[in-house]
């Protein structure tokens, strides 16, 4: 989930816990994926600090993501297209 320290993203992260997905927030900075963890995801990565591709790759064994929820485009969205899964999707 990008943008999951915002309302949406937050809305999401704990829509895709209660239907049991492994859930991986992606946020900036530290207020923001502490508020994550919060909220329930399972992996949280700090985009500013880690190397996304990198953490997905090890967070998922190298399978990648299934869905990928984007409420904000830009850079670090076409950054996880190269962490999706064959099959996997991309919700805006």
């Amino acid at each position: 989930m990008l943008g999951a320290a915002g309302n949406s993203g937050a809305a999401a992260v704990q829509l895709g816990k209660a239907l049991g997905a492994t859930v991986i927030a992606v946020a900036g900075g530290r207020s923001k994926t502490e508020l994550c963890a919060r909220h329930g995801a399972d992996h949280v990565i700090d985009h500013r600090t880690e190397d996304l591709t990198a953490r997905v790759t090890e967070i998922t064994g190298e399978r990648g993501v299934d869905l990928i929820y984007d409420p904000v485009g830009g850079e670090t969205a076409a950054t996880t297209l190269k962490s999706i899964a064959r099959g996997g999707r991309i919700a805006p």
